[in-house]
């Protein structure tokens, strides 16, 4: 139950999904025009943005590895759920911060620019959402019954599962052969793809 709440993130699903307009496994249609977008170059871009997400998603599994402890080596529930509701709280601060690097990275300068810029920003503000979603529920946790705390933890895991499900729906099908071109002597996207493989 506690691994869940710690993989439930979906941290792998997030940062797989941006290699998919950073450089992922994804393909693209060719455009039927060669005009030239305007915008950030797309090597400045990959870098900027594969390294935000790279520190990001490194801080979330540093986080969520420690989530078990906060659990286990509390001597009462009422601390067990301060320290829940201070875990969401210090991921919401996090991919806040996360968000506005995004945001002010600009648009890359290849085609469909705009909206892989737009789509990563929705994607990881509805991460955020399903943050602040959980914390308000673990700040509901009841702290008078071991198996109620316990069940109502499970569901908030539930939650933050089921939510990963829209991420990948608005940041799955991401994808451009000018922006995987550019990042393929980036550090920081190959670096992000090594963080962001299943572990066996």
């Amino acid at each position: 139950m506690l691994r869940s709440i710690a993989r439930s993130s979906a941290l792998a699903l997030i940062a797989v999904a941006m290699l998919s307009a950073c450089g992922g496994s994804g393909s693209s249609a060719a455009s039927p025009t060669r005009t030239t977008p305007s915008g950030v170059a797309a090597k400045t871009w990959v870098g900027a943005v594969c390294q935000d997400t790279l520190d990001w998603v490194t801080y979330t599994q540093q986080q969520s590895q420690s989530f078990t402890s906060i659990v286990e080596n509390a001597s009462s529930l009422d601390e067990a759920k301060t320290g829940v509701v201070s875990f969401f709280d210090s991921l919401i601060t996090r991919t806040e911060s996360y968000l506005s690097q995004l945001k002010a990275a600009g648009t890359p300068a290849v085609t469909g620019g705009p909206g892989i810029a737009r789509s990563i920003v929705a994607g990881i503000q509805q991460i955020d959402d399903a943050y602040k979603q959980a914390k308000a529920k673990a700040s509901a946790l009841p702290t008078t019954d071991a198996t109620a705390f316990s069940n109502e933890l499970t569901a908030i895991g539930t939650d933050l599962n089921d939510a990963s499900a829209g991420v990948d729906k608005t940041l799955g099908a991401l994808a451009s052969s000018e922006l995987e071109a550019a990042s393929t002597d980036v550090a920081a996207c190959q670096q992000l793809q090594t963080a962001s493989s299943p572990t066996p």
